[in-house]
């Protein structure tokens, strides 16, 4: 066997890190404000690229810029101020004086407003090209003393004020080498408000190839998200029962959506009508709900490594949160990040548990799915401080996911691979076995064939036999003792073919599973059952089952159970006592015994069955060849119809009289002419075939004999064998009908087994019953 130079894992784990490695380069350490001043005289805007405009910026809380005489925006001197930038201004302490002079410090809330401001030495004067985030909610941006960006209003009050979270680029000429910007910003609807991302300026050409760069990547993620999602659900229509699917699926179009929403904004610029609150709902939804789908995506992967506690509390939390951004406003549910980011960050350690758990036991495809997991948890880690400004790197999530997608790929392929060589193993083994098969098959056919015939001829050697029988009751039970031991040994060569499959399959691996004890008792079980010939009649069988259930029911509380082991012990005929069995089995096991036991018996009592049907068949032939008269059957006469049924009636009256109620309604003579003692054992049939099927229902027996000049319709739509068809409903030419009907209260014979009427030998009777 040809051994692969890198197995799939291995193959992944090599890319994997030429991506993280081809991430991090080398790059000159940019320059920090300092006390609202950025001297950038040493960067190199050409050879050092763009740059952030972080550090300390000056800080006027609940100021806005007013012009002075000169056009210059003025602020306060005594109220100037220093804050971090980028960071939220919640939890930043401000000075503030009183009406009595005093000084007191204020710890600052995510509502109000402030005017930050920075000045930039530049190296040169050139034009310059600025990346502009959205800020928290609302801003407006001055370069020098020129209004040239606005997110729709910034205002003192809530109503004053409207956000937005839109990205913008903007180009200006500054006229000397120091840069004055001013940025004012309000926040009245979400929880945390300030200076939330950092200010990238840079050559205009390189601005917008970042922009450019930017758009294109975030369009390529979303494609490739957009794609594995519609793909995964797609599987899960075809395959409803895979549940894995739709839920990396779901997962998948959730992030698409956020990559959309996040970064440049790209939903914004292309659908107007999304507002502010529109689009935050939708983006912390994405976070909210790609909780509970993710949890049960990797539960579906790995079911027997999850946690069930940890795995609900997880999918409940992710709920509740949605719900919460659902039905409260922004300035609410934005609370809910740091919560949410701590349940993140215990939902990665629990999901990472389980895969190491999986990898581990070496379930399939673990150790792909763990590298892929890795550099997902260590980009959602990069944004959960991004989003805490803790760090300032930007938003990954994204990108990791896809590296998670092509782990999920590297798996697909290789359990395709492994699907193919199964399948052309097992294709060139079932062409061993369909030859096998085939020949087997070929000589069940030559059997068949040969026992067909063999069938044949002896049927139509019983049907003339029975056409030459003697008078009286011998020529009724010839019909039926030459029918019963045929059908039997056909009904029980079946069964036993039947049972066979049964005893293959299942019988090695219940005895497999049996201890030496079991095995002990399950083999004096069968013993008993097939040791013991009792006969029981119908009523016999109900008072046994009765006296049975009576007696367990003392040590097994379920009746369902009773009942079922009291049914099981009378059909394998089991004598008691059976408290020690279901002491040492227990009642459940008790009956998983019994019923396996009865495939034995089964197999027992058919044996046994064909035995006394072949030695009944061997007596049936030997006394018609000893009461053989060919002439008796041959001779056609005119009989009166109702003394015949008469005649048939008589032989049954210890059936009927007193037992069922008859009605019969025909003339006093009708003439026929036919072959009579065929026709009687016709009606004796019929008579007979009543009694018994009024076993157990309203003895009522119905005997007329009308003459009409038509067939009813009714007649002609029953099921009849084509003899009948022929002999009796194409002779047209016939003006006289005599119709004979025999009907009785019994069960009647399901339609699916009309059609078999007059198909010799065939019953739906038991062993004993006729």
């Amino acid at each position: 066997m040809r051994t692969a130079l890198f197995k799939p894992f291995d193959l992944f784990l090599i890319l994997l890190c030429f991506f993280l490695i081809g991430a991090c380069s080398e790059r000159k350490i940019p320059p920090k404000a300092v006390k609202g001043v950025l001297d950038l005289r040493d960067w190199d805007f050409e050879r050092d690229g763009n740059i952030n405009l972080d550090g300390e910026w000056e800080f006027y809380w609940e100021e806005f810029p007013t012009v002075g005489a000169g056009g210059d925006l003025i602020l306060p001197e005594e109220k100037k101020d220093f804050i971090i930038v980028p960071s939220s201004w919640n939890g930043h302490v401000v000075r503030r004086s009183t009406e009595k002079g005093e000084i007191i410090e204020e710890k600052l809330g995510g509502e109000g407003y402030a005017t930050y401001r920075l000045k930039v030495i530049l190296p040169e004067v050139f034009p310059i090209s600025m990346k502009v985030i959205y800020q928290g909610t609302a801003y407006y941006l001055y370069i020098q003393n020129n209004l040239l960006l606005e997110s729709i209003r910034v205002g003192n009050s809530k109503n004053a004020s409207i956000p937005d979270r839109r990205v913008s680029y903007i180009t200006f000429n500054p006229n000397k080498s120091e840069l004055f910007i001013t940025i004012s910003i309000s926040n009245f609807h979400n929880f945390r408000g300030g200076f939330w991302r950092s200010l990238t300026i840079g050559n205009p050409e390189e601005i917008n190839e970042l922009r450019l760069n930017n758009i294109a990547l975030e369009l390529f993620l979303a494609g490739v998200l957009f794609i594995m999602g519609v793909y995964h659900i797609s599987l899960f229509y075809l395959h409803r029962e895979d549940l894995k699917s739709f839920h990396f699926g779901f997962f998948c179009l959730l992030i698409f959506l956020r990559t959309l929403l996040t970064g440049e904004g790209i939903l914004y610029q292309k659908i107007s009508i999304i507002g502010y609150s529109t689009g935050i709902i939708l983006e912390y939804l994405t976070l909210t709900l790609s909780l509970p789908i993710f949890i049960e995506f990797i539960s579906d992967l790995y079911m027997i490594e999850t946690i069930p506690l940890f795995r609900k509390v997880f999918t409940i939390s992710g709920i509740v949160l949605s719900c919460f951004v659902v039905i409260f406003p922004p300035k609410y549910f934005t609370m809910i990040l740091l919560p949410y980011q701590i349940i993140l960050l215990l939902a990665i350690i629990y999901v990472i548990i389980i895969v190491l758990k999986a990898t581990y036991k070496k379930r399939e495809g673990a150790k792909i799915i763990l590298s892929g997991l890795f550099a997902f948890s260590l980009f959602i880690i990069n944004d959960i401080f991004y989003y805490n400004n803790t760090i300032n790197t930007g938003l990954y999530a994204p990108y990791g996911l896809v590296i998670f997608i092509f782990s999920q790929a590297f798996l697909l392929t290789s359990r395709f691979a492994n699907a193919f060589h199964q399948v052309k193993d097992l294709s060139q083994n079932l062409e061993k076995k369909v030859e096998d098969r085939t020949r087997d098959l070929e000589l069940q056919k030559q059997k068949i064939e040969a026992a067909y015939v063999e069938l044949q001829t002896t049927q139509s050697q019983l049907i003339e036999a029975e056409r030459m029988a003697s008078l009286g009751q011998l020529v009724g039970g010839i019909a039926h003792e030459i029918n019963n031991p045929i059908a039997v040994i056909r009904a029980h060569a079946e069964l036993l073919g039947i049972n066979n499959q049964s005893t293959l399959q299942e019988v090695p691996q219940f005895l497999d599973s049996l201890s030496t004890t079991e095995k002990s008792i399950f083999y004096e079980i069968v013993d008993k059952s097939i040791k013991n010939r009792e006969f029981l009649n119908t009523k016999e069988e109900r008072k046994r089952k009765k006296e049975i259930q009576k007696e367990i029911s003392e040590y097994i509380e379920d009746e369902d159970l009773c009942s079922t082991i009291s049914e099981q012990v009378v059909t394998l005929r089991l004598p008691s006592p059976y408290r020690e069995y279901v002491d040492i089995l227990g009642g459940e096991r008790f009956s998983n015994f019994l019923s396996m036991a009865r495939v034995f018996k089964n197999q027992s009592n058919s044996l046994s069955s064909i035995e006394i049907a072949v030695e009944k068949a061997s007596r049936v032939v030997f006394a018609l060849r000893s009461y053989l008269n060919t002439q008796l059957f041959s001779e056609k006469k005119e009989v009166n119809l109702p003394d015949e049924l008469e005649k048939a009636l008589r032989v049954y009256d210890n059936y009927v009289v007193g037992k069922i109620n008859s009605r019969k309604e025909y003339p006093h003579e009708l003439k026929y002419f036919c072959t009579s003692e065929n026709l009687l054992q016709v009606w004796k049939n019929l008579l007979f075939n009543s009694i018994q099927a009024m076993y157990d229902t309203d003895k009522k027996l119905e005997i007329r004999i009308e003459k009409v000049e038509n067939i009813p319709d009714a007649l002609k739509s029953y099921k009849t064998s084509s003899i009948v068809e022929e002999s009796i409903f194409q002779r047209k030419d016939s003006k006289d009908w005599i119709v004979v009907s025999i009907t009785d209260s019994g069960v009647g014979i399901p339609i699916e087994l009309q059609e078999k009427v007059f198909t010799p030998f065939f019953t739906t009777k038991s062993l004993g019953e006729g």
